[in-house]
């Protein structure tokens, strides 16, 4: 039980939930994707059901972002293709919405920034002695 009375209570943004939750959705849709190629692979028939229904759940999470950053259009061809399109047009699209989550900065993983050059020169020019 959480006592907000108590001042070492740590509370959680919403938006860090928020950005869990997406995360753990797109986590789901790659392990669908994975264990459809695996049974596809083993020459079992494969359902592409799993795949469709997580990235419509991925979908309905991310809906207000892709229509922001894409526009309605893009959105309702998401969904189009989720609904009926095949496991290549599948991939097409978790493609986009991967390069989406990195473009706002939700699964970045090179946020270090490259300034180039001699580190000795740069610090020189700015007045640093070595």
């Amino acid at each position: 039980m959480v006592d907000f009375n108590n001042e070492v209570t740590v509370g959680t943004p919403a938006v860090d939930i928020v950005r869990v939750l997406i995360l753990q959705r797109r986590n789901d849709v790659i392990e669908a994707i994975e264990h459809y190629s695996r049974q596809a692979e083993l020459g079992y028939t494969a359902e592409i059901a799993p795949v469709r229904s997580r990235l419509k759940g991925l979908l309905l999470e991310l809906g207000p972002l892709i229509a922001r950053h894409h526009g309605e259009e893009a959105l309702a061809s998401y969904e189009t293709i989720s609904t009926a399109g095949d496991i290549k047009d599948i991939k097409e699209i978790f493609g986009k919405i991967n390069f989406l989550l990195d473009e706002v900065k939700l699964i970045r993983i090179d946020t270090r920034k490259n300034l180039g050059g001699n580190l000795r020169d740069r610090n020189q020019a700015q007045g640093w002695k070595a």
